[in-house]
């Protein structure tokens, strides 16, 4: 019954063998790996620099390379999905980690998620970068829109633990849970102690000892 209605949905990707944990563990620390890289490459200046916040610009660095390493991985699989569902109808299923059928969707289906994923990954790195940098200023203007991003995060991470709390299952929704204390943390040590927005000067003093140029003092 099983085989007949694959064969009725027109199953062209599946699993060779159900993945355990072990795989599925070795997955995600990869990828953790491969985001912390991705992350410093995309935010060198903003390590470079010895002021903001350490925290924040972590979490923000972690963050940009997680949607780069997820963007690039969902590009992978729609243009893997797009020659999958070209292939000939009487074509044995390939092994794949998803799951795919006809009735999934089509080549103009996976071309269009393709170019979503493309416009929306970039745009989302750029915000996100931006925000790394700004973490890492010490102008009060530039710290408060990184807090702002922040507290954008923290709105949808507690919107997922309500949703979870409600009987939602899913990696996304205990992402959100973990990722909240780690978030409101960056937003406290991201936000401007200094909110005058005055520059700070340096005094001029001269020594009456020996006479020279002026030195500059804080």
């Amino acid at each position: 019954m099983v085989l007949s209605g694959c064969a009725e949905r027109g199953l062209v990707a599946a699993p060779e063998h159900r993945q355990g944990a072990s795989t599925w563990a070795a997955v995600w620390v990869a990828g953790l790996l491969a985001a912390a890289l991705a992350g410093l490459a995309l935010t060198l200046p903003a390590w470079r620099t010895r002021s903001g916040s350490r925290f924040a610009t972590g979490v923000l660095t972690l963050q940009t390379g997680g949607v780069a390493v997820v963007g690039t991985l969902l590009v992978g699989l729609a243009v893997r999905s797009w020659q999958l569902i070209e292939r000939p109808l009487d074509s044995p299923p390939a092994h794949a980690l998803v799951r795919l059928s006809r009735v999934d969707g089509d080549t103009a289906l996976f071309s269009l998620l393709t170019l979503t994923i493309v416009v929306l990954g970039v745009l989302l790195v750029v915000l996100l970068g931006v925000a790394t940098r700004f973490a890492a200023s010490d102008e009060p203007v530039e710290r408060w829109v990184a807090c702002a991003i922040l507290g954008l995060e923290i709105g949808g991470a507690v919107t997922l633990g309500v949703l979870m709390a409600f009987g939602h299952r899913g990696w996304p929704f205990l992402g959100g849970v973990v990722a909240l204390p780690l978030l409101v943390a960056a937003f406290a040590t991201c936000w401007p102690t200094n909110v005058s927005g005055r520059p700070r000067t340096h005094a001029v003093h001269r020594s009456p000892q020996t006479p020279g140029p002026a030195t500059i003092r804080p």
